[in-house]
């Protein structure tokens, strides 16, 4: 009977944990998204307003065996937005995300499309803040593949 009694309420304290761990985690990927969002409506505003000012946005690029990097201020990025008019679309795949205190990370595959054709795909690494309560991205670095790619 002690035994139950003490499953009972370990049961009880642990249901609200996790579900608050869920609807962190749904929140820290509903942040990556609008920010995916803001890159397909090609929207300079929409991005800041997802991101934390002084991160960044950074790339790896491997072509014929060389790597190269890049790497650019949020509001210099999402200004570059509006130099172009293809639609642009950003998925993530088998997210994970990390979590602690108002620090998150995600972890994703993803694919790209410029106007619903394949592009290219790869790997995301969002650091993510939460800032007055509300996640934002503070940085993210991505590679930047064209073989080996599961379209999706």
């Amino acid at each position: 009977m002690i035994r139950l009694f003490i499953a009972l309420v370990l049961i009880s304290i642990a249901a609200p944990a996790a579900a608050s761990e869920a609807s962190e985690r749904r929140a820290v990927l509903a942040a990556a998204q609008r920010l995916f969002d803001a890159l397909g409506a090609r929207d300079p505003e929409a991005v800041m307003a997802v991101v934390v000012p002084e991160g960044t946005i950074s790339g790896h690029v491997t072509r014929n065996g060389s790597t190269s990097f890049f790497a650019e201020r949020w509001q210099d990025w999402a200004n570059g937005l509006r130099e172009g008019s293809e639609r642009l679309e950003e998925r993530m795949h088998n997210p994970r995300v990390r979590i602690h205190g108002n620090m998150a990370s995600i972890w994703t595959e993803y694919s790209f499309y410029r106007d619903g054709r394949f592009s290219h795909c790869g790997i995301d690494l969002f650091d993510m803040a939460k800032v007055e309560g509300r996640w934002r991205v503070l940085n993210i670095s991505f590679t930047i593949e064209t073989q080996g790619c599961r379209r999706r």
